[in-house]
């Protein structure tokens, strides 16, 4: 029998299968050791539990008619009301005639928001005048008349997603140079300013989001 020198090359033993690639992910972080196979069965039990149902009545049971009469047939979802319903989902009451017009200011915030996720033209100058003037132009463009020559729609006809993104824009756009002159007159020594931003700051911090929104919606 011949003597193992250094200078013979030996090939490398690939590894288990049970300890590689996505069978060794497995039984190392889901089997291993009894208590998180336990585990695993438990949480695979309780997903399908909840799955399954859901399956069944979002897609085996679902119906995608317009029809009340076939609707009634199915147990599921009626998918159908979905897209019948989808423009006052978007829009709201908005006129019919006019929902081209939210259409476009959502393409407008749609290209301002890509063009900020690009890092070559989130500095540039140009993109800064257009979100600092894009609010002024979509309030024009949904609610109309002036220069614009758009019928008027009063903002008791606003509604849906529209809405929800314009009042996000405009949160967003006052809520930075609100939040940096509060932290400046917290930070001050102004004795004034200080107490009045550390109060601001700490009700608004203090106080469960869902008040205030209940407070703004029945003062307003």
């Amino acid at each position: 029998m011949s003597e193992y020198t250094p200078s013979q090359n030996i090939p490398d033993r690939q590894p288990p299968a049970t300890s590689v690639g996505i069978i060794g992910w497995v039984c190392k972080n889901l089997l291993c050791p009894w208590y998180n196979a336990v585990l695993t069965i438990v949480s695979c039990w309780a997903i399908w539990s909840a799955v399954a149902p859901f399956w069944e009545w979002a897609v085996t049971n679902a119906s995608i008619s317009l029809d009340p009469e076939v609707a009634k047939q199915h147990t599921g979802a009626a998918w159908g009301f979905i897209r019948d319903m989808w423009p006052v989902f978007m829009t709201g009451v908005y006129p019919a005639e006019e929902r081209w017009r939210p259409l476009i200011a959502l393409c407008i915030v749609v290209v301002l928001v890509s063009l900020s996720l690009v890092a070559s033209y989130r500095r540039s100058r140009w993109l800064k005048i257009l979100w600092f003037v894009s609010p002024i132009v979509v309030f024009a463009l949904v609610y109309g008349g002036g220069i614009t020559g758009l019928p008027v729609v009063g903002t008791h006809y606003w509604g849906g997603l529209m809405l929800t993104i314009m009042l996000s824009i405009v949160a967003m756009l006052a809520a930075f140079p609100i939040s940096v002159l509060l932290a400046l007159g917290r930070t001050s020594d102004m004795p004034i300013a200080k107490p009045f931003c550390v109060a601001y700051i700490e009700l608004i911090r203090g106080v469960p989001l869902i008040t205030l929104l209940f407070m703004a919606s029945v003062v307003l």
